[in-house]
């Protein structure tokens, strides 16, 4: 799916509904990484599984699954599970959920499956159908019409998972700091510098965030990277060498320090066992 074309000039290019009740072209043996977002509902679960950032879950009757950009998948669905899914670019995302971009990413990244009753899935499978049918007819305003119902089915999915206390500045400096670590953890993993560009004390950062998060800044940062450092050797499959440099580790050694003392095991042992994972 590309990123770059025009919203109205080709929404092919931006946003795809299909069923799930045909043979997928997607390559079910290996784990892959979005650079999009996708939503798949399914009505019947008989046994499957969807592997999302190395998490395994349970395909089961009236479930939804979200994938955000970044993410590592795989789908592994037995033939009776069908449903439909929805793909759209982070472009098409952001016009649909203009101001709360932010707020619904990190939550469909922290809550990446939601199990619905009937009375959910059948109004989720109503709007994707919706969407179905607006997709494949011709008409001009076919754009504005999917953005404006696929806004709608992402508030209904964000009003579907656990809330925190309402919005406050506090909870807003926690999203924004996470939302920062999430384009910066490559080269930016010290408190300071996060506050700095923040424009906050690193006090009242660390404090809001363990408040919002549960964890500290640290944590967050080094769970984001060690994610990172999983898909970069699995799906990437970039060397212990390139990954040293990708992610601006000090030297080899740290680097071998950091994942052991995050896994208990050494970058070796680690590719090892999250290799088995897909298989």
């Amino acid at each position: 799916m590309s990123t770059k074309a025009s919203l109205n000039e080709n929404i092919q290019e931006s946003f795809v509904v299909e069923p799930i009740d045909y043979k997928n072209p997607y390559d079910f043996s290996i784990l892959h990484r979005h650079s999009y977002f996708e939503i798949l509902l399914f009505k019947h679960g008989e046994g499957g599984k969807q592997i999302i950032d190395f998490e395994e879950f349970s395909i089961t009757p009236k479930s939804i699954f979200i994938v955000s950009p970044g993410q590592v998948h795989l789908v592994k669905r037995k033939p009776a599970e069908k449903g439909m899914l929805i793909q759209f670019t982070k472009e098409f995302m952001s016009q649909c959920s203009a101001p709360l971009y932010v707020n619904l990413v990190q939550k469909f990244r922290e809550f990446p499956k939601i199990e619905l009753d009937n009375i959910q899935f059948r109004k989720l499978d109503l709007i994707f159908k919706e969407l179905m049918d607006i997709y494949e007819k011709k008409s001009p305003m076919k754009p504005q019409k999917l953005i404006h119902l696929t806004g709608f089915l992402l508030f209904e999915l964000f009003e579907l998972l656990p809330q925190k206390t309402s919005v406050n500045k506090s909870s807003r400096l926690a999203r924004e700091f996470m939302s920062l670590v999430e384009e910066q953890f490559s080269s930016v993993r010290n408190l300071k510098d996060y506050s700095e560009l923040l424009h906050v004390p690193a006090s009242k950062l660390s404090t809001d965030v363990k408040k919002y998060f549960g964890k500290s800044p640290l944590q967050l940062i080094h769970e984001e990277l060690l994610i990172e450092i999983k898909r970069l050797l699995i799906v990437e499959k970039l060397s212990h060498k390139e990954i040293v440099f990708k992610l601006n580790f000090d030297s080899h050694s740290s680097y071998t320090r950091f994942v052991k003392t995050h896994t208990a095991l050494t970058p070796t042992q680690l590719k090892s066992e999250i290799s088995k994972i897909a298989k």
